[in-house]
């Protein structure tokens, strides 16, 4: 009867985890956006998004809007690498320098979450390139944190996959998971960029979709189970006396 008791004390104890998801199925609201940033459509813009019909897309501002490669109509310009340094510490010289790149026309979507150290940033990406790899031209998708995180997500030489001839980018990675891990408890701010490489004669751009935050359990939770299982294993060995 003890041992029963105990492990569905543990059961009723256990952690429940509850993630936060932050879906682009109502825009762009709460997000704080840099360049060009805009809600796109899964139908329109690629065969697929990995939550819900939409998802959002940065591009470096030369994307053509009207699949008119030969005269095309394109996005403005971004703005420059130095506007992320206020959101995440980051300039033009750390992107260089981190990327081996010459970087402007940058796009971004950051947002401001607040954490606990161990919480898990995940988050769903695409690139996307009219770039041609192996042209020595790496426009680069990245994300940077406030915690001083600067990870190249992908470049043109990784784009080989051709998802959807109709779109507007000729080449793709395909959809990746990734994630990013809160160090510390209090505000993280977490932005997605999109930099152009020496060149504006074509252009990239980085889908996001299903940003999730997944909460680690208290420790005192922990406690209370390593606790219920030291007595479980107690009275189950009482038991077999």
């Amino acid at each position: 009867m003890k041992l029963a008791f105990s492990l569905a004390a543990l059961a009723a104890l256990a952690p429940i985890v509850t993630a936060q998801n932050f879906s682009y199925e109502m825009g762009l609201d709460g997000w704080t956006t840099g360049g060009n940033a805009y809600q796109e459509s899964a139908a329109s813009f690629g065969p697929s998004a990995t939550d819900g019909d939409f998802y959002a897309v940065i591009d470096s501002g030369d994307r053509p809007l009207n699949n008119d490669f030969f005269n095309p109509t394109t996005n403005p310009t971004g703005v420059s690498a130095d506007d992320l340094t206020s959101l995440v510490g980051q300039d033009k010289a750390s992107l260089d320098s981190a990327f081996g790149i010459d970087s402007f026309d940058i796009s971004y979507l950051a947002f401001e979450f607040t954490v606990t150290a161990g919480d898990v940033i995940s988050f769903d990406w695409k690139f996307l390139t009219n770039e041609f790899p192996g042209t020595e031209i790496l426009d680069t998708a990245f994300v940077a944190t406030s915690q001083g995180d600067l990870i190249s997500l992908a470049n043109v030489d990784t784009a080989t996959y051709l998802d959807f001839p109709d779109a507007v980018m000729s080449f793709e990675t395909g959809w990746t998971r990734s994630s990013i891990t809160a160090q510390t408890s209090g505000s993280l701010t977490v932005l997605f960029g999109i930099a152009d490489d020496f060149s504006t004669d074509m252009g990239s751009a980085l889908a996001l979709d299903n940003v999730t935050v997944t909460p680690v359990p208290e420790p005192s939770t922990y406690a209370a189970l390593a606790g219920l299982g030291v007595l479980g294993l107690v009275a189950l060995r009482r038991r077999r006396a």
